[in-house]
């Protein structure tokens, strides 16, 4: 979200990333930054500081801008008045002051912008007792993955984050999904309690981000999971 000057051309890029701050406002809700699921992620888990997956973030724009970014990005939820500040005076200070590339480095930004708005479409986020609950799903329409696909359903990755930004540490105890197709029927349950997850209980200490992938077949192409 950097650039040399206001040209015409950053004017346009300027306006696009508080356009994404204007609708986030409108629709109560915040930029959760992540890095996208990769398929070879499947049945593994990590636990980092959050702060290592705001650097992850952060290394997916330009170099130039990495150190503006690191120092006005305190946390994964960033708002719309917080995503307007960062876009505004990242363009004013100009920090790529001088570079030829300067353009180019700013339409670079805006396409990762582009692609965390995409991310956070597939995206749902909810927070109780200031543990963050993330779930990003990626539909897989791969039929040469015989290790994975199943014959006439449809693959389903899904990647669940806990984040605990309360003061004290939290036990990943057990958990509880319904798999729907797009009738509303209900495909698959993993029932209440099930316990831990891939074998574990993991403890989350405060300022930390535990995270797992899993997948799951579905009769149609579109579903919901809750």
């Amino acid at each position: 979200c950097l650039t040399m000057s206001l040209s015409p051309l950053n004017k346009i890029i300027l306006r696009s990333f508080l356009r994404h701050a204007r609708n986030l406002k409108k629709e109560n809700g915040c930029l959760w930054v992540q890095s996208f699921p990769k398929l070879q992620e499947f049945q593994t888990y990590s636990t980092a500081p959050s702060s290592a997956h705001i650097k992850t973030f952060v290394d997916q724009f330009p170099e130039p801008t990495h150190d503006f970014l690191m120092d006005n990005i305190s946390s994964r939820r960033i708002d719309s008045a917080e995503l307007r500040r960062i876009c505004t005076v990242g363009f004013r200070i100009n920090p790529l002051k001088g570079r030829d590339d300067a353009t180019r480095l700013a339409l670079d930004c805006m396409k990762v912008m582009n692609n965390q708005k995409r991310l956070q479409d597939s995206t749902s986020l909810q927070v109780t007792q200031d543990i963050t609950v993330a779930l990003s799903v990626i539909y897989d329409n791969r039929e040469d993955d015989q290790q994975h696909h199943l014959p006439g359903f449809h693959s389903f990755y899904y990647r669940v984050a806990l984040e605990n930004n309360a003061d004290f540490p939290v036990r990943l105890v057990g958990r509880h999904w319904l798999f729907k197709c797009a009738e509303g029927t209900q495909e698959i349950e993993v029932p209440k309690f099930a316990p831990g997850v891939l074998g574990l209980n993991p403890i989350i200490l405060p300022g930390e981000c535990f995270q797992y992938m899993s997948m799951v077949h579905l009769a149609t192409p579109e579903g919901s999971m809750e």
